[in-house]
């Protein structure tokens, strides 16, 4: 089977590639990620801190009170001391 000789040209279609019309960024925005990991880690730190401040406090209240038993101790001794110097 002999097929007929093609001659390129204008006319003849062998080149046409359809044009695809120029993008002008109207693109709507891609989806970020959730992020959910620095949801978790900011939680985290924030417990962390939380459960650190409650913990100094309660040392706080605790050497106040070892104090003030302290001070109520001594100023007892030294009121009996004075009750038996009389």
């Amino acid at each position: 089977m002999r097929l007929p000789e093609h001659r390129h040209g204008e006319d003849c279609g062998c080149y046409f590639q359809p044009q695809q019309p120029p993008c002008h960024g109207h693109h709507p925005p891609a989806p970020r990620p959730s992020g959910s990991a620095g949801k978790w880690i900011g939680g985290a730190l924030v417990a962390c801190v939380l459960l650190l401040t409650v913990a100094v406090s309660a040392v706080a209240v605790a050497v106040a009170a070892v104090s003030v038993a302290l001070c109520a101790l001594v100023i007892r001794w030294i009121i009996a001391d004075i009750r038996r110097n009389r």
